[in-house]
């Protein structure tokens, strides 16, 4: 199984890209990320497959945001309340990338790596099955 990685900042042709480089290089998965979201969530774009986004799980974002809404207390500055937050990330179920201005500042208590490798993995288990299988 090939994978490749597209990095961009626009999140408007971010799963274009991806897929125009599936097209070109005969790949089986890109994983793709925003510049101003890569440490909270990446897009898996595959052919014959629906695009998957792969985040952060919201209780590690939301404690982040409370971290981050304490420190905005202090600073005196406010940002979207925790409900905002919740319906913004519910917009997202696995469609677009979210909005930066709703991450939390600072790093995820979770790395996203740790959220790839195992959704890799069971790309790479369905590849060798479908493949074991056609022969």
């Amino acid at each position: 199984m090939i994978v490749s990685f597209k990095l961009e900042t626009d999140p408007a042709i971010l799963v274009h890209k991806a897929r125009y480089s599936l097209d070109r290089y005969q790949h089986h998965l890109v994983i793709g990320n925003l510049l101003s979201t890569r440490k909270w969530e990446v897009v898996f774009v595959s052919p014959g497959r629906p695009d998957h986004w792969v985040r952060v799980p919201s209780a590690a974002r939301e404690a982040a945001s409370h971290r981050r809404d304490a420190g905005a207390a202090a600073a005196g500055r406010q940002g979207p309340t925790q409900a905002q937050a919740q319906a913004q990330g519910d917009e997202h179920v696995d469609e677009k990338p979210m909005d930066p201005a709703w991450l939390p500042d600072g790093e995820p208590e979770v790395e996203i790596e740790s959220l790839i490798i195992p959704a890799v993995e069971a790309l790479h288990r369905e590849h060798i099955k479908a493949s074991a299988a056609s022969k």
